[in-house]
């Protein structure tokens, strides 16, 4: 610490002024070649203006050629240069004038800026490049001493700053705390009803808020979604416990109950038809259809309920060719489809009784999403 005063006050007292040691340095140069500088300021001024001058011949030219311009008209281009060379050199002749008088030896100045100028240098020398640097690292060590000198009060405030911070933040946490806490019991209900309709009627889901005892970036919670899918069961947390099947319709629930706040673009629901078939794959189907209003909705299946809710029914097919396997996509038309759902309704043989069922299925289904197309329109 007492270094750091010992070269503040080194630096203060040299006073240093960027400005300053430019001026110096520029004088400097001018005294130190005082002699030479006024001997050749007036000899250039001699030869320029006094008598036999280059100013007074070239006025004499200048009269000469304007005696005979009106014989010689082509002379009026040489005398317009020469009288503004004239000017010119007249202007520069005042300027010396100005200039001789000034500069003169005065060794006591010179001995006082070479002086001043070894302070510059050795400020550099000891605390940086440039004098600007110095002044820089005058600040900066300023800063240090104060904070040494001053240690206990800042660090006094420096706790008292996180202790009001830590407050915030924990009374912030305790505001999004019970707004978690609300909207989790909005989602239980939400969530638990959309499972209902999509077959999971023993199916128990809960948001399950707790509290922490330190401050993260989700603030003092830990936010865990919790599931029973078998009366009596414990909940726990929801990828510990739930089927591959199971899994979609649950996400299927929490994609509809979060329909007007998710902004993700595409939606793909595989192995959502296991264990399901009847009602159950019909409410499967309604959903998933429901959340094509708002989403792009894919869904690979094998139950025809839910394959006729599809907008757009493509078909995956696989042959082997050269003891190689290739997949084939195919997008069905009306004919087409009525085709593939009485596959899935009768596998290989399909009957007219059959095909009659699959054109039930896809009517009642077109009355369901009227349904939904005429509640968007309204």
């Amino acid at each position: 610490m007492d270094y750091l005063k010992f070269q503040i006050d080194d630096i203060i007292k040299a006073n240093l002024k960027v400005e300053e040691e430019k001026e110096a340095e520029e004088r400097f140069k001018i005294l130190s070649n005082a002699e030479k500088i006024s001997k050749n300021l007036n000899d250039a001024y001699s030869i320029l203006n006094e008598e036999e001058s280059v100013i007074e011949s070239l006025a004499h030219a200048i009269k000469d050629l304007k005696d005979v311009e009106k014989f010689f008209e082509k002379l009026e281009g040489p005398i317009a240069e020469m009288e503004s060379a004239f000017f010119v050199l007249e202007e520069a002749a005042r300027t010396l004038y100005n200039y001789k008088d000034s500069v003169y030896f005065d060794e006591q100045e010179l001995n006082d800026l070479n002086e001043r100028l070894f302070t510059y240098s050795s400020m550099k020398r000891k605390y940086g490049t440039e004098t600007k640097d110095v002044l820089e690292y005058l600040q900066k060590i300023e800063k240090e001493y104060d904070e040494l000198i001053n240690s206990k009060e800042i660090i006094l405030k420096l706790e008292k700053d996180i202790k009001n911070s830590k407050e915030r933040l924990f009374s912030l946490g305790e505001e999004i705390s019970k707004i978690r806490e609300k909207g989790s019991l909005l989602l239980n209900k939400n969530i638990n009803s959309e499972l209902k309709f999509i077959g999971l009627e023993k199916a128990d889901f809960k948001v399950n808020v707790e509290k922490t005892k330190e401050v993260s970036e989700t603030g003092i919670n830990r936010v865990n979604f919790l599931i029973s899918t078998n009366l009596g069961e414990p909940k726990k947390p929801l990828e510990k416990i739930v089927s591959g099947g199971e899994l979609s319709r649950i996400m299927l629930a929490l994609k509809v109950s979060f329909m007007n706040k998710d902004k993700t673009p595409s939606v793909i629901f595989d192995e959502i038809d296991t264990g399901i078939s009847g009602r159950v794959a019909e409410a499967v189907g309604e959903k998933m259809y429901s959340l094509s209003k708002s989403f792009q909705v894919f869904c690979v299946t094998h139950l025809p309920q839910i394959a006729a809710f599809s907008d757009n029914h493509l078909l995956i097919t696989k042959k082997e060719k050269d003891k190689r396997t290739f997949t084939n996509v195919k997008m069905l038309d009306k004919k087409g489809k009525i085709e593939e759902i009485s596959n899935m309704i009768g596998g290989s043989y399909i009957s007219k009784v059959t095909e009659k069922n699959a054109e039930d299925i896809l009517n009642m289904t077109e009355k369901i999403k009227n349904k939904y197309n005429t509640s968007i329109k309204g």
